[in-house]
């Protein structure tokens, strides 16, 4: 019985890997350019900045969070943390982004985070937090800039622009 099922079947660990390459090439034929319309992800913003505007009537951002703080769990490093931008979009015409900016010149950092608009409503922009090695940062405090611009092809207009104090906490 088992050499009949040996000469049918092959060895079950090739037919298990032959299956599952099955179905992976399946998922990426059904899911891909070759069948259009059909996606596993629903509809979101546009993929690529273009032409377009957006009326932005309010930026809100936490400036007393922007600080320096230790690692947690025994780690070697000290984190910028930047808090949220919170936005409220009341026109959106064609596929513009927003730019949240900040900038340190004393720490030569330029950090940025975009979040493409495809409608109005309100925004949230989380930027990632930036790592210093410890004893990389020397001075108590230092200044930046945070930005927020509307982006597009056709525009680039600053819509927040505040310079801050960023402290060091040890």
């Amino acid at each position: 019985m088992s050499r009949a099922f040996d000469s049918f079947f092959g060895d079950p660990l090739g037919l298990s890997q032959q299956l599952l390459v099955g179905v992976v090439v399946v998922t990426l034929v059904f899911s891909g350019p070759l069948v259009p319309g059909l996606s596993f992800g629903g509809a979101g913003p546009p993929a690529t900045i273009g032409d377009g505007n957006a009326s932005v009537s309010s930026v809100a951002i936490d400036l007393d969070a922007v600080e320096i703080t230790p690692g947690r769990f025994g780690t070697d490093v000290e984190y910028l943390r930047i808090p949220d931008a919170r936005l409220s979009i009341d026109d959106v015409e064609g596929e513009p982004r927003i730019v949240y900016r900040l900038v340190v010149p004393e720490l030569q950092l330029d950090h940025a985070e975009t979040r493409l608009l495809a409608s109005p409503g309100d925004v949230t922009v989380r930027p990632s937090d930036v790592a210093f090695l410890s004893g990389e940062l020397s001075a108590a405090h230092y200044n930046g800039t945070l930005r927020v611009r509307v982006q597009s092809l056709s525009t680039d207009r600053t819509v927040f622009n505040e310079s801050i104090r960023i402290e060091v906490r040890r």
